[in-house]
């Protein structure tokens, strides 16, 4: 898993200390400010889900989620199914 922040106030070691707190296991990395705009990002809590393959599975702004439904968005997005 590849999390990426862009023009976030939080730098990526203080994202990678939060991640290793919780115990999350993703990749964070800072990506270009382009990348809000080649993927329609318009909210600053825009949330994506893309398949390797490159295909956008899921497409979520600002709310919540439970545990359970985000438990099984990114268990569908590590397995390809």
């Amino acid at each position: 898993m590849l999390a990426i922040g862009f023009g976030s106030s939080e730098s990526v070691e203080r994202l990678g200390d939060w991640q290793d707190q919780n115990e999350m296991p993703f990749i964070f990395a800072e990506g270009p400010a382009s990348m809000a705009r080649t993927f329609n990002v318009t909210s600053q809590s825009t949330k994506f889900g893309i398949s390797r393959d490159g295909v956008i599975q899921f497409r979520h702004g600002y709310g919540t989620s439970s545990a359970d439904t985000w438990a099984e968005r990114l268990s569908e997005l590590a397995t390809g199914s």
